[in-house]
């Protein structure tokens, strides 16, 4: 991919992210724990996760791939909440369509998600916002 249609296409994302006019969430830049040299080349990064937990995860979401999801993101959310002290996080999560079926207005693969948390939620009902504010954004 030469640089100019790299370039090109990272300004296409970012006016698709701007035009979405997100008011109210402020921006937060998560710290690198290493930055990339001249040497790198993009390559799949594993997570492993423990069979133990994995298969707990497959219990108590009784091997339903929708709750699975959810379950990871709402701890993802909560880890961020965490992480920057912010009630209001915005994360991007993956939208997948044939090229036949891609609306003409998304731009992206990435569909913003926002949610706002607090101290005050329970597990449960925080499980069950989340779900229905991702089967919402379809």
């Amino acid at each position: 991919m030469s640089k100019e249609v790299h370039n090109s296409q990272l300004s296409e994302l970012d006016q698709y992210w701007k035009n979405l006019h997100i008011k109210g969430t402020d921006r937060t830049t998560l710290r690198h724990d290493m930055t990339t040299g001249d040497s790198y080349q993009k390559q799949t990064v594993s997570l492993p996760i423990d069979h133990q937990l994995m298969k707990r995860m497959m219990s108590i979401t009784k091997n339903n791939d929708m709750l699975t999801y959810v379950t990871f993101l709402m701890g993802l959310l909560i880890e961020l909440y965490k992480y920057t002290g912010s009630d209001e996080i915005l994360v991007g999560v993956p939208v997948y369509y044939s090229r036949e079926k891609r609306p003409q207005n998304i731009k992206n693969k990435l569909m913003p998600f926002k949610r706002s948390l607090n101290g005050g939620y329970k597990i449960k009902n925080f499980l069950v916002e989340t779900q229905r504010g991702i089967i919402g954004s379809l």
